[in-house]
């Protein structure tokens, strides 16, 4: 079974997160089939002494001059970062534009190809135009059949308490926010406001707003499928409704089911930074490389999978078999292709894959997308048929499951955790086999359930650790007021080469710890002040993470830090149990 995957973009290598250190540029140049003219993201080499933006603009006005083309730029793309850790790869990139010239394929090719010669790019990728990944149909077959398929009536059965909440982003065109079956599951703040964010027409550098209302369909669609209100005895039954799921509405593509590359990593990463545990994208659009690939790497996914969130995308619709050859390259389905990315292809009533759905062995899991009812705009319901269907039913089924660990006291899943539990979930009474899909099966919510209650079996022993990491709570050794914080004695359990009150470069660091506690099973890292509530760890250490000593774990990437706050680290066993933490105020930068 192949579940190797991927990673490509538009780009090359990433940093190592040495500073001194820079992993060999390779020419990995890949064209969307639709891109925005002139317009590029570029991740500048961490390396480069001085202004990066400056050393940029100094690089790219000669190419832009060559083109004819005036340059734009570069700006800083505005990530989700106020007071938080972001990763150096994602606080080096910039958006540039080559305006008063019209390129063509060849000439956009051309430009990617001088970009990557620079000595200050590590990486670049054209801005692409994606689409929402749907196919209309008859709208009277069938009814909520993939209930059915999934097994997803017997999951609620066998499921146990409700945990914490599951947020599911649903990166799309919004949501409508009065419809009868989903005003109830929205994410909200402790006022009681709605969290969810518009992106549409704010680029790479303007700050969204809150009108994240739906005005195509699509979106509403999906978050329906995912977790339309059960037992209510109006409409529907979302696939998770049984559970505490809820839903982010991010709004990144407008009134035409189209949306901008840069505004839909942006909605993805501030949907990251404000909880989500889990991103939908049923969307996509088609690139073409130069070579064959099997890996097909994105910072942003990179940094999301380090965090425990799992991001679903859609295979596509147009039929065709992922990295196949064409007269124009070979041909990948984004972000379906990129690693850290489940990839979902669409299946009919009987378990077939569907003639539309984009298939191959980077397509990880299967689900029903065909003739599928759910939620629409105008308080209505509509049957709609696409992977974009069949991408939130395989989220809805997996959220179903991660309620099953927030109950025993474990937040989440890592994406390198879940895929071996899918595939050995997967249903395998379908037509296809691992050629097709990488699984060979449909995604199987009882199955899900079942796996995760065993992995996760429940422990009268112990109680799970507290929402917030620096309140006390059971097998804490270190729960003092986050006002005054506790050395670790001796040797312990500590942070390496860091102290109180050590003010932190804009260069960033990589984070060492030592002295791990009997048992542990991972460290989580926390960028917080203190009385955060439910704060998702910026990145976690395993054993995968350790030295040559066999007692240092180092972070792989590098991080920046923004505003004061307390770097927390907190051991937790396999059952989710806290064995320990420890903590280090430190000044970050201020923007």
């Amino acid at each position: 079974m192949n579940l190797r995957k991927r990673y490509l973009v538009l780009s090359l290598g990433l940093l190592s997160g040495l500073a001194c250190q820079q992993e060999e540029k390779i020419d990995e140049r890949v064209i969307p089939e639709e891109v925005v003219s002139g317009s590029f993201m570029v991740e500048s080499i961490d390396t480069v002494e001085g202004d990066k933006k400056e050393a940029l603009k100094a690089a790219l006005t000669p190419i832009a001059s060559s083109m004819g083309c005036s340059l734009e730029g570069p700006t800083e793309i505005l990530w989700e970062h106020q007071e938080r850790a972001l990763p150096i790869t994602l606080n080096n990139s910039f958006h540039i534009k080559f305006n008063d010239c019209n390129l063509s394929q060849e000439q956009t090719d051309q430009l990617l190809t001088q970009m990557l010669s620079l000595d200050e790019v590590q990486t670049a990728e054209a801005e692409a135009v994606l689409k929402a990944s749907l196919s209309e149909n008859d709208p009277y077959k069938s009814r909520q059949y993939y209930h059915t398929n999934i097994r997803r009536n017997e999951a609620c059965d066998v499921s146990s308490k409700q945990g914490k909440p599951v947020v599911v982003a649903v990166v799309d065109s919004g949501v409508q926010f009065n419809h009868p079956d989903l005003v109830d599951r929205f994410y909200r703040d402790g006022d009681g406001q709605v969290i969810g964010a518009n992106f549409v027409g704010k680029g790479s550098y303007r700050n969204p707003d809150n009108n994240w209302d739906d005005s195509n369909g699509h979106g509403t669609h999906v978050a329906g499928l995912i977790a339309a209100t059960g037992n209510n005895g109006k409409g529907i039954t979302g696939v998770a409704s049984c559970k505490n799921v809820l839903i982010m509405p991010i709004r990144v593509m407008g009134s035409n089911g189209t949306g901008s590359s840069i505004e839909i990593d942006r909605g993805i990463q501030w949907a990251a930074a404000k909880g989500a545990d889990i991103i939908n994208l049923s969307l996509g659009s088609n690139s073409y490389a130069y070579r064959s690939k099997s890996s097909h790497k994105k910072s942003l996914y990179e940094n999301l999978a380090e965090q425990g969130v799992i991001v679903f995308a859609a295979a596509g619709n147009d039929g065709f078999r992922n990295g196949s050859s064409t007269r124009n390259g070979y041909i990948y389905s984004y972000p379906a292709s990129y690693d850290n990315v489940i990839a979902v292809g669409a299946t009919n009533q009987r378990d077939r894959l569907t003639n539309f759905s984009v298939y191959g062995d980077l397509i990880d899991i299967a689900a029903p997308g065909e003739q599928t009812l759910s939620t629409y705009p105008g308080s209505s319901y509509k049957y709609l048929s696409g992977t974009s269907m069949a991408t939130p039913i395989a989220v809805g089924a997996y959220a179903l499951a991660l309620s099953e660990v927030r109950s025993k006291g474990s937040e989440y899943l890592f994406h390198s955790e879940l895929m071996p539990i899918l595939a050995k979930t997967a249903n395998k009474r379908g037509t296809f086999g691992s050629s097709e899909i990488a699984t060979a099966g449909l995604v199987d919510a009882n199955a899900l359930v079942a796996a995760l209650q065993e992995r996760f079996p429940s422990d009268d022993t112990g109680t799970p650790a507290p929402t917030n990491p620096m309140e006390p709570g059971s097998g804490d050794d270190n729960g003092s007021d986050p006002e005054e914080p506790a050395p670790t004695p001796g040797e312990g359990f500590r942070f390496v080469g860091l102290q109180d009150g050590q003010t932190i470069s804009a260069s960033g660091l990589r984070i060492q710890v030592a002295g791990w506690p009997e048992n542990t099973a991972r460290i989580y890292l926390y960028w917080i002040t203190g009385n955060e509530w439910f704060p998702r760890s910026f990145t976690s250490l395993g054993r995968e993470n350790l030295g040559n000593s066999g007692d240092v774990v180092t972070t792989e990437s590098t991080y920046v830090l923004y505003g004061t706050k307390y770097l927390v680290a907190e051991a937790k066993d396999s059952y989710g149990r806290r064995l320990g933490t420890q903590q280090v105020l430190l000044k970050g930068l201020d923007r």
